[in-house]
């Protein structure tokens, strides 16, 4: 699987951010927007099955790798200095407030809890949960 990343290339209004529950749950392969994720959710993608999909996925380009740029990683890294989240969950954050930032209209695909909360709540970026219940508006 080809993990390098091309420049940012979305030319409509919407755009989904996936983690790595899912790429596991095959939402990509429901959802009529186009849809982003991060070098370090291809990574996480271990079982067989979901590695299929995904390079399935990759080639028809129905979801693309961008990693966010260092500025973005670092806005989340200061903002956030005392939460606890993996490097996964902090390329996730900052690719949404880097897609944000050039007018799109993000939603982020996710069942992690404090991703949820910060971006609800802090940046004010629509989640959707994957597979188990949100936290509450």
């Amino acid at each position: 699987m080809n993990a390098s990343t091309r420049e940012y290339s979305h030319t409509g209004r919407e755009a989904l951010i996936l983690d790595t529950g899912a790429i596991i749950a095959g939402l990509p392969l429901m959802t009529p927007v186009k849809c982003y994720t991060t070098t370090r959710v291809i990574e996480e993608v271990k079982d067989a099955e979901s590695r299929e999909r995904l390079e399935r996925l990759l080639e028809s380009g129905r979801i693309e790798i961008v990693d966010p740029k260092t500025e973005y990683i670092g806005k989340v890294e200061e903002t956030l200095e005392k939460t606890r989240l993996s490097e996964t969950d902090k390329t996730i954050i900052a690719l949404a407030l880097q897609l944000k930032d050039q007018n799109i209209n993000i939603t982020v695909a996710t069942d992690d809890y404090a991703i949820q909360k910060i971006l609800k709540t802090r940046y004010k970026i629509k989640v959707t949960r994957v597979r188990y219940k949100g936290i509450r508006e």
